[in-house]
C-alpha cells in the first residue's frame, strides 16, 4: 500500500513483529508496521530508523495504547486492538507532523531528542506534545541533539530527586512543583509558572 517492496515489507514486519508481547494479536502488528512505515514517510527517514523511533517512543510512554493500560490493551480481542493502534498512531504522527511544520526542528530530531527523556515525562504527566514541543524548541536554539535530550531528563530528575534543594528554592520565586498531595506536576505547569514569574526577576 506504500509502494514498498516485498523484501522491505518483510523486514519491516519482522521488526515489528518481535514486539508481539507489546502489542497482542497479528492484526495489531500489522497496523503498528503500517504507522511505522507511514512515519518513515512522513518523517523523511529510513523505514527502519522509523520503527525504531516510534517502538522506543511507546516503550517508554505506552502511547499507541492511548488512554488505555497495557492490562486493558490485552484484554481487547484482535480487531480492537488493531483499531487502538491505528487511532492512536495516526493522533501520534498529526501530533508530531504539526510540531516540525511549525518548526525548524524535523521529526528525525524531534523524536531522537524525545527518546533519551520521553518516560521521565510520561512519569511526570506531560503529554507527547508537549514533549516534541520542549524538544523542537531546543533544537531551534541550537542545542545539540544528544545535549537536548540530556538536558531534558537531567531537569526531570533534577525535580522528581529535589536535588541541591532545587524545589524549595523554586518554591520561593512563586513555583509550585508538587500538586496538594505531594505528586510531581507536569513539567509543563512548572514551565507555565516559570513564565509567569521571569518578569518579576533581576
Amino acid at each position: 500500500g506504500f509502494g514498498f517492496t516485498a523484501s522491505q515489507a518483510q523486514i519491516a514486519g519482522a521488526r515489528m513483529a518481535q514486539l508481539s508481547g507489546v502489542f497482542g494479536g497479528r492484526q495489531a502488528i500489522e497496523a503498528a508496521t503500517g504507522a511505522g512505515m507511514q512515519f518513515g514517510l512522513i518523517g523523511g527517514m529510513e523505514t527502519g530508523d522509523a520503527m525504531q523511533r516510534l517502538i522506543n517512543l511507546h516503550q517508554q510512554t505506552g502511547t499507541l495504547y492511548g488512554d488505555l493500560t497495557r492490562s486493558q490493551f490485552m484484554m481487547m480481542d484482535a480487531e480492537e486492538q488493531a483499531n487502538v493502534v491505528r487511532r492512536e498512531s495516526a493522533r501520534l504522527l498529526d501530533e508530531l507532523n504539526t510540531i516540525e511544520n511549525r518548526s525548524a526542528a524535523t521529526m528525525q530530531h524531534i523524536t531522537h531528542v524525545m527518546n533519551q527523556f520521553a518516560s521521565s515525562g510520561q512519569l511526570a504527566g506531560d503529554s507527547i506534545s508537549f514533549m516534541a514541543a520542549m524538544s523542537a524548541t531546543l533544537i531551534e536554539a541550537g542545542e545539540e541533539q544528544g545535549k537536548a535530550g540530556r538536558a531534558l531528563r537531567m531537569i526531570y530528575a533534577r525535580l522528581g530527586a529535589n536535588t541541591q534543594d532545587n524545589n524549595k528554592i523554586l518554591n520561593q520565586y512563586g513555583v509550585s512543583v508538587k500538586d496538594a498531595h505531594g505528586n510531581l506536576l507536569p513539567l509543563s505547569n512548572i514551565v507555565e509558572q516559570l513564565a509567569d514569574q521571569f518578569p518579576n526577576l533581576t
